[in-house]
This record gives C-alpha cells, structure tokens and sequence, in this order.
C-alpha cells in the first residue's frame, strides 16, 4: 500500500518523495542520499538535514533559495559539513546554478555590440566573511570626511561604518526584513562585529542617516555621461483592501501602467551604465512632467531620454500618434532607454523593492535608498576582485 512505510522505514530504505536513491553511509553511520544530476555522483547530502536548511529560510523569511543555502554554507559548516560541495536538494530542476541565481553588470568588461558583459553576483567571487570585509573597506575609507560631522554617543556601540556595511551587505543578499537579517548578523558574525548595538538603536541610526546613505549612493556614480535615462516606478504602501483605510498620511491614490496605486512614486534619473544619478519621491498622483523638469535642472543641456509620460518637460520622447512631426526621437534611443527597465527590475526581483512593509514616509525613503546604494555598488564595479 502506497504511504503505509513509517517515516523511519522511508528514511532507512534512502527514498526522497517516494523515488529510490542511491543510500550509502557517512563516517557518522547517517545515510545520505545522491543528489543527482549536477555535481556528479561524489556529491552527497544528508537526507534528514536537507529539509531542515528549507524550513529554517522559510522560518527567516529568506527570499531566495540559492542566497540562503549560500549563506548556509558560509555560516554553519560544523551544522551542515555535507554541504560544503553539494547543491539545493531540488537542484536536478535547474542545470546549473548560474542559471537562477542574481547576476550583476561588470561595466571593465564591454561586448562588441556596447553592451555589457554579465558576471556572476559577488558571492561566487567572495566568501561571506569576505563580502563583509570588501563592504566595509569601501564604506569606512568613503566615511573619512565625515567623521568629524557624524554625531557621537558616549557609550556608542558599534561604528557607523560597522552599521552601514550590514545593511547594506543585507541589502545585496536580497534580505527582505531588517530586523531578521540584523538578528542573523548578530547570531553568526560576533567575531566580525563583537559589540552591536540593540535594534531599536540600529534601526533610529539608519533612518536619520538617510541623506547619508543617499550620498554613498551617488560617490560611486560618475561625473560625465552621453546621455541619461528617466522614468518611474510605483512604491505602493498598502495593497487592495488595505488602501482604502491604511493610515499613511503623506500617501494618496494615483495610477501608473501598474494601475491604481496607494502611496508614491519613484523618479530616477540613470546613466548608460544603468548607475541611479538622482531619484526623488513624489506623492502616486504626482504629474511625471512636473518631475521630470525638476530633474534635469541644470543638465538641460544633455540628452535625457524618457517615455510619452515626460512629454512637455525637458526629455526627449518618442512622439504620440496624433502629433505632427518627425521628432527627435530615433532608433538608438529606444534601446538605450530599455536599460532603466533593467535598472528598476534589478530592485523589484533581486532587492526586494515591493516586499517590506514601512509605517512612515522616511523609513520608506532610507530603505529605498539602501537598496540604490547597493545596487550602485554592485553595478559600479567597486566590489569586483
């Protein structure tokens, strides 16, 4: 009878959802089963401990499969030893593990056709303890000239350098919850960062820091481009149901291409590179060509590229089917401005843009602005080895 073996005669017998797999026995005497398909038939995995790494990134909130087992094997190897070389157990469903995971732009490395070439993401070039350090040399050395500014407690715990190199390391391995990632942190790396401060303290530090966190942003970002690219993306703060009576005061309903929208909008100015030069967060019924001509003030002069939704301010568009004229818009731009549909889905798929949940307008910045940050950083080629 199908479903009648116990757990115990299952689990002694080496069979995973019914399927028979190969069983052989550790130095420990725990049968292990092949994970079959990718790493060849030298690479085992504990049968009972591999639903235990899935439980436990579902318990943490963790959004992506492949990020929380990387982390796994950089943080609990006297847990898990087996899977030190091994793969997700469900890994036989996708080739190879570049194929999923979140990829970045390396801009030293050009293709013939201008664009740029894709590298892996900087967990497959650092170790995690590594990753932090990198992090953290970056961002102390950027600090420098500001230390003289930042203010001081008289018992301060931790650095801000320590502070911002977590969230934003965080903010690069896709951590949806601040506080959970924080927890994890202050579980996994004592040796890294020995005296943190409590929470609540990390979480005030990183909100009136916000301004600053926009800066580090921008320091990576150069100078001189060809040209620029504007658009916008809605940060809805309430979905459905919740719209009609979350309390958000600064919030409004507008409509994007998304649809009806309860809360704001992100405006962003970027680079060729896809590198975010200036953003600016507006109210969801907020008119787009009232935006666009406060962003490009004093770069009139320069080709700044946006869709029919600028058309009226200082952007060049592509022209409506009712008016006359030939236009300036030619075949060139329209490639050049997909790049910021990149740019933008980069944070929504690989940063958790659209998962928190804020409860005011500046947490709902600096969070934003976090994940800018990162996304420069990684994009700008200054975490490359």
């Amino acid at each position: 009878m199908v479903g009648s073996e116990s757990p115990e005669e299952t689990y002694r017998k080496g069979r995973l959802n019914g399927t028979p797999e190969d069983t052989r026995r550790g130095s420990e005497g725990a049968p292990k089963f092949l994970v079959s398909g990718v790493c060849g038939p030298q690479t085992y995995f504990y049968q009972s401990r591999a639903p235990t790494i899935a439980i436990v990134g579902e318990i943490l909130a963790q959004p992506y499969e492949s990020t929380w087992y990387w982390i796994v094997q950089q943080t609990f190897r006297s847990l898990f030893p087996a899977a030190l070389h091994a793969v997700p157990p469900n890994a036989e469903r996708r080739p190879t593990s570049t194929n999923y995971v979140v990829c970045y732009l390396d801009l030293r490395v050009r293709k013939g056709d201008g664009g740029f070439a894709m590298t892996p993401h900087p967990r497959y070039q650092h170790t995690l303890e590594d990753l932090f350090l990198t992090v953290f040399v970056h961002i102390d050395d950027w600090l420098k000239p500001y230390q003289f500014v930042l203010p001081k407690q008289p018992a301060q715990k931790a650095s801000y350098s320590e502070l911002f190199t977590i969230a934003i390391v965080g903010e690069i391995l896709a951590q949806p919850y601040e506080s959970t990632w924080y927890w994890i942190v202050q579980q996994t790396f004592r040796s890294l960062f020995p005296d943190l401060p409590h929470y609540t303290r990390y979480h005030r530090i990183l909100r009136n820091a916000e301004k600053l966190v926009a800066e580090l942003a921008l320091s990576v970002v150069p100078k001189d481009s060809t040209h620029h690219v504007i658009d916008s993306k809605p940060l809805p703060v309430a979905k459905g149901k919740r719209a009609s009576w979350a309390k958000f005061p600064e919030a409004v309903k507008g409509f994007s291409t998304m649809g009806m929208v309860f809360g704001f909008k992100l405006h962003a100015l970027i680079t060729p590179a896809g590198l975010f030069k200036r953003w600016a967060y507006v109210p969801a019924n907020t008119s787009d060509v009232v935006v666009g001509r406060e962003l490009v003030v004093g770069i009139e002069d320069e080709v700044v590229l946006g869709d029919k939704a600028y058309i009226g301010s200082d952007v060049v568009t592509p022209k409506r089917s009712n008016m006359a004229g030939s236009g300036l818009w030619e075949a060139w731009m329209t490639r050049a401005r997909l790049r910021i549909e990149s740019s933008f889905s980069s944070l929504v798929r690989s940063m958790t843009l659209h998962v928190a949940q804020v409860k005011t307008f500046l947490s709902l910045r600096t969070r934003v602005n976090l994940k800018i940050a990162a996304f420069n950083l990684l994009h700008s080629g200054v975490l490359c080895r």
